[in-house]
């Protein structure tokens, strides 16, 4: 076979190649596109029911009517980041994901914010986390320490506190959270910062306590709960913990 003859033939070989690879392509995408029609257009992949889990605070119907999720709607068309994104703006979620069951079925797992303090914000109270976020305003204050003493700014739920004396709400918080990781918080009813040399808490309505100043927290109260446990339960008094040498005096 010549050489003019072998490139005629390897030339149709070529083409016959190129139009099966087109011809694969073009059948692939119709099969995709019957794939992709029946996912996101067939009635069996219709939001049938969507429940959520985690949530003990926020009920399961409020959070279904923010997520924005509809029955009925695909689930494939439905917007996992949109759903959360949606679910995030209440102030009592701290996380969420959302899971697609098939066929039809939608699961928001949530984590939520736990109420840690009362800030005392004029007649009304706000409501905060660990973190100082408000997750609402109340009228009267929740069975939680309350905090006093702060010129409050902002106190919008979902967002963070805001306070004129910044620095007394920060060691606030900081108090806050070391009365936490010591388990006090049930024992402790307020906590007053309105001077930051002469921090005082009230402990079960019978004890009195000078932190003092904001330096050496954890330590304080950590040394502060080891004296706590010395005391016995019908004593009432003032705890100074603001002396080199933490001292109770007695008062009952």
């Amino acid at each position: 076979m010549s050489t003019k003859d072998e490139l005629i033939k390897y030339r149709k070989q070529r083409k016959r190649r190129r139009a099966k690879i087109l011809l694969t392509a073009f059948i692939s995408i119709i099969l995709a596109a019957g794939i992709i029609g029946t996912l996101f257009f067939a009635p069996i992949f219709g939001v049938s029911e969507i429940y959520s889990v985690g949530n003990e605070r926020i009920s399961e119907n409020y959070i279904i009517a923010r997520s924005g999720i509809r029955l009925g709607d695909n689930i494939f068309r439905s917007s996992t980041q949109r759903i959360i994104l949606n679910i995030s703006e209440i102030p009592y979620v701290r996380e969420v994901s959302v899971r697609r069951i098939f066929p039809n079925r939608m699961r928001i797992l949530v984590s939520e914010n736990e109420p840690r303090a009362n800030v005392a914000t004029g007649e009304l109270f706000a409501i905060i986390d660990e973190r100082g976020n408000v997750l609402e305003i109340q009228q009267d204050p929740y069975g939680i320490p309350i905090i006093r003493g702060l010129n409050v700014d902002r106190h919008t739920p979902g967002e963070r506190l805001t306070a004129h004396n910044s620095a007394n709400m920060e060691i606030g918080i900081n108090l806050l959270n070391e009365i936490i990781a010591n388990e006090l918080s049930e024992s402790v009813i307020n906590i007053d910062v309105t001077s930051l040399t002469r921090i005082t808490m009230n402990f079960e309505n019978r004890i009195n306590i000078v932190v003092g100043d904001g330096n050496n927290l954890a330590y304080k109260i950590m040394f502060m709960r080891n004296i706590l446990d010395t005391i016995q339960p019908h004593e009432q008094g003032i705890l100074d913990m603001s002396l080199a040498q933490p001292y109770f005096q007695r008062t009952n």
